[in-house]
């Protein structure tokens, strides 16, 4: 049966090969191995929290009227608005408090 020292030097060492890759040594002590770790995973979160950011601002759009009231609507010339015989929705247009 394996000894719980070398099940956790199984489980750690392929963790720890990739997290020193580019240094010239692998950090034998354990402080030292859990600044590696915190330091990736700061810099892991970081990076997934900006992408994120930055897709969402790139997928979402926002719209912007040339009026913001009936009365733009109205004045700017450029639409034409009609309604019926009988204008049951023009209080729609009216700004609520």
């Amino acid at each position: 049966m394996y000894s719980l020292d070398t099940l956790a030097a199984y489980i750690s060492r392929p963790i720890f090969t990739v997290l020193s890759t580019g240094h010239d040594t692998s950090p034998k002590p354990w402080p030292c191995r859990l600044v590696y770790i915190t330091a990736y995973l700061t810099f892991g979160t970081l990076f997934i929290a900006y992408s994120a950011i930055f897709i969402a601002i790139l997928t979402v759009k926002h719209y912007t009227l040339p009026f913001v009231d009936f009365k733009g609507l109205l004045d700017s010339g450029t639409y034409r608005f009609t309604t019926p015989g009988q204008p049951a929705y023009i209080n729609l247009f009216q700004v609520r408090n």
